[in-house]
C-alpha cells in the first residue's frame, strides 16, 4: 500500500530522551494552520526543564512525511513510555532561524500537498478512549463515536474488575496475552499519570486462596504456575505462604487460611475512575465526542477509521462473539482487604477486588451466551457464597450492583488488529483481558497507523514487530 495521502508537509519534532537526542515523531501540518499546531503542541508536550533550548520555537522547513525515520513505539528508545504520555520531553526546533516564528512560515515547502489526516474512532469503551486520546495528543483531528453515554455504562469496560494479573492468567491464556499483559502492567502508571483526574491504581500482588476441599486444585495451580514460569520471564516468581505470612499481608485472613499462593507485582485499577478520567482527558485535549450516536465505518466521514466497537462490530466481523460475565459490587465496612483475592473454584476462577472506600468487585462468571439480561440466581448465589466463605463479615455487606455484560471474543480468545487494505483498522477480541492488555494493544495499533501513514507496508514489517501475531493484514502488493 502506498501512503494514502501522498506527500504531507510536516514539522520535525526533536525529542530529548534524557541526555540523548533523537528524532521522535512527525506531526502533520496543515497549510496556514501554524497557530493551531503550536497550541496543540503546547497542550500536549511536556518540555524538559533541564533543556535550555525548550520553548525556543524557530522556523522549520517542511519535509515530506513519507519515508521519514521514526522509531517504533516498542523500540528501546521509547520502551515503557506510551504515547498517551505525550512521548518523552520534547522541543520543537528549527535549524534555520534563531527567533521564534509562527509555523505557517513553513508553508514554502515546494510541491507538497499539505494536509492532515482526520481520524474517526468508533466505540468509546476502554480501547476506543485510549486510541482517540493518543491520536489527538499526536496532533491529529479526532472524532469519537459511541452509541452509549459518557460514563461508558453500556461497554464491557464498565462492568469489569480491571485486574492486571499476567502471572495468574498464564495458566489459561495464550503466551501472547501474557506478554501483552506484562508490557501493559508497566505502561499503566505512565498513562494514568497524564490524566486530568485521579485513578486508583495498585500493584501489591494477588493472593490465591482455597478451602481444604479444594486443595488438589491448589496443587495443580502451583504446578502449572511453575511450568509457566519456565517458559515466560516474570519479574518475580510466585511464592507459597504460611498462615503467619498470610496474616502479615491480610490481617483478617491469616486465621482463616493455612496456606496461600502470592503472585507479587500483579495489580489492579478502578475501571470506572479510569473511564471517567479518560473522558475528561478527551474533552481537555479537544477530541470531538459524539455520544448517543451509533456509527459504522461505511457511514462515517474521515480519512481513517479505527473500529473499536467490540460486539458492535459483528456485522463487519462475523467471528466476533459475546461471552457473558456477571459481576457483583458490594460495600463492606467490616472487612478491610488490601489486595485482590483469587479463590480457586471447581468451575471458574473467582476473584474479589477491593476498591476505594470499602467497595469490592466480585466476579466473574463465564457463560457462552450473548444474553445481557440481569444476573441469574445461580450466579448470584455462587458469587455471594464465595465472598462469604472468604470472611463471614461479608454477610453484612450491602449489595450495590449485580452487573451482567458480554465481552467481545474471537475463537482463539486473542486480541487482533485487522487491516484489509482500505481506510479501516479494526481492533477487537480483547475478551476478559481488556484492562490487562489494552496499553500494549494500543501501542501495536499506533505502530500500524504510523507505518501506513509513512510508507508502503512491505512484506517484512509485521515479522519485525514484537507481537507480530496480533496483526491480521492484507498482503503487501
Amino acid at each position: 500500500m502506498s501512503a494514502p495521502f501522498g506527500r504531507v508537509a510536516s514539522l520535525r519534532l526533536e525529542c530529548l530522551d534524557y541526555k540523548s537526542q533523537r528524532l521522535c515523531d512527525l506531526i502533520p501540518h496543515k497549510r496556514n494552520r501554524g497557530a493551531f499546531l503550536l497550541d496543540a503542541l503546547r497542550k500536549t508536550l511536556k518540555p524538559d526543564p533541564d533543556n535550555a533550548g525548550v520553548g525556543s520555537f524557530r522556523r522549520l522547513g517542511a519535509v515530506p512525511y513519507r519515508g521519514a525515520p521514526k522509531p517504533s513505539l516498542s523500540s528501546p528508545a521509547l520502551a515503557g513510555r506510551p504515547l498517551l504520555n505525550g512521548g518523552p520531553a520534547c522541543a520543537l526546533r528549527c535549524p534555520m532561524d534563531e527567533a521564534p516564528k509562527d509555523c505557517h512560515e513553513c508553508d514554502d515547502f515546494e510541491g507538497a500537498e499539505a494536509m492532515t489526516s482526520r481520524f474517526a474512532v468508533l466505540g468509546a469503551g476502554l480501547m476506543g478512549r485510549l486510541m482517540a486520546l493518543s491520536l489527538k495528543r499526536l496532533g491529529y483531528p479526532v472524532d469519537l463515536y459511541d452509541q452509549g453515554g459518557p460514563d461508558g455504562a453500556s461497554s464491557a469496560a464498565y462492568a469489569a474488575a480491571a485486574m492486571l494479573s499476567p502471572l495468574a492468567e498464564s495458566l489459561d491464556a495464550e503466551p501472547l496475552v501474557v506478554a501483552l499483559g506484562q508490557a501493559s502492567l508497566r505502561l499503566w502508571p505512565g498513562i494514568i499519570k497524564t490524566l486530568p483526574a485521579p485513578v486508583f491504581f495498585q500493584q501489591e500482588g494477588t493472593l490465591v486462596l482455597w478451602h481444604p476441599q479444594d486443595r488438589d486444585q491448589a496443587v495443580q495451580f502451583d504446578e502449572r504456575l511453575t511450568r509457566c514460569q519456565k517458559t515466560a520471564v516474570f519479574d518475580e516468581p510466585h511464592r507459597t505462604l504460611t498462615a503467619v505470612e498470610i496474616e502479615t499481608l491480610e490481617p483478617q485472613l491469616g486465621k482463616r487460611f493455612s496456606r496461600a499462593l502470592w503472585l507479587p507485582l500483579e495489580g489492579q485499577l478502578d475501571n470506572r475512575m479510569l473511564l471517567k478520567a479518560l473522558y475528561s482527558g478527551l474533552l481537555e485535549a479537544g477530541v470531538e465526542v459524539h455520544f448517543e450516536t451509533a456509527m459504522t465505518p461505511a457511514a462515517v466521514t474521515a480519512d481513517w477509521v479505527i473500529d473499536c466497537r467490540g460486539l458492535g462490530s459483528k456485522p463487519d466481523w462475523s467471528q466476533i462473539r459475546g461471552v457473558r460475565g456477571e459481576v457483583l459490587r458490594v460495600l463492606s465496612r467490616e472487612v478491610a482487604l488490601t489486595r485482590p483475592i483469587r479463590l480457586l473454584h471447581p468451575r471458574y476462577p473467582l476473584y474479589i477486588a477491593p476498591k476505594p472506600e470499602g467497595h469490592y468487585v466480585v466476579g466473574a462468571t463465564q457463560i457462552e451466551t450473548e444474553d445481557t439480561s440481569p444476573t441469574s440466581v445461580r450466579s448470584a448465589l455462587e458469587l455471594l457464597s464465595a465472598l462469604y466463605s472468604i470472611h463471614p463479615a461479608f454477610g453484612e455487606a450491602r449489595v450495590l450492583e449485580m452487573v451482567s455484560q458480554c465481552r467481545p471474543a474471537l475463537p482463539h480468545h486473542l486480541p487482533e488488529i485487522r487491516w484489509s487494505g482500505g481506510r479501516v483498522i479494526e481492533i477487537n477480541g480483547l475478551y476478559r483481558h481488556g484492562y490487562l492488555v489494552a496499553p500494549a494493544v494500543l501501542e501495536a495499533g499506533l505502530d500500524l497507523i504510523k507505518r501506513l501513514l509513512e510508507a508502503p507496508m512491505g512484506e517484512d514489517w509485521q515479522a519485525q514487530q514484537p507481537w507480530s501475531s496480533i496483526y491480521h493484514l492484507k498482503e503487501a502488493a
